[in-house]
């Protein structure tokens, strides 16, 4: 089963130990789960309500509008799977500089 999981922040969380400091992923992408690997660096330029999907490679695979995803397409992850015509032109609108491949 695969759940979709919004992740809003952009940086990890420093967590202060008695010895060290320990960032810890917040953004959802690291590879090194809980850990942070900096991959955050790749949601820099992501906008305020739009979704955004990465692959296995932290590559932006997808984006669209929430707000429009969830009136339009009730039940859909977001995933790229149902109604592509409209999510792509969602991202040609709202995100013209971010490179898409579906």
């Amino acid at each position: 089963m695969s759940r979709k999981v919004i992740k809003t922040a952009h940086e990890p969380y420093e967590l202060n130990t008695e010895n060290k400091t320990v960032s810890i992923c917040m953004c959802g992408l690291s590879q090194n789960q809980p850990f942070c690997d900096g991959s955050h660096e790749h949601t820099k330029d992501e906008l305020e309500n739009i979704v955004y999907v990465y692959d296995k490679d932290d590559n932006k695979i997808a984006a669209y509008d929430e707000g429009e995803n969830e009136s339009k397409n009730e039940g859909c992850c977001g995933g790229g799977c149902c109604n592509h015509e409209e999510k792509e032109e969602i991202v040609e609108d709202k995100t013209a500089s971010m490179p898409v491949t579906q």
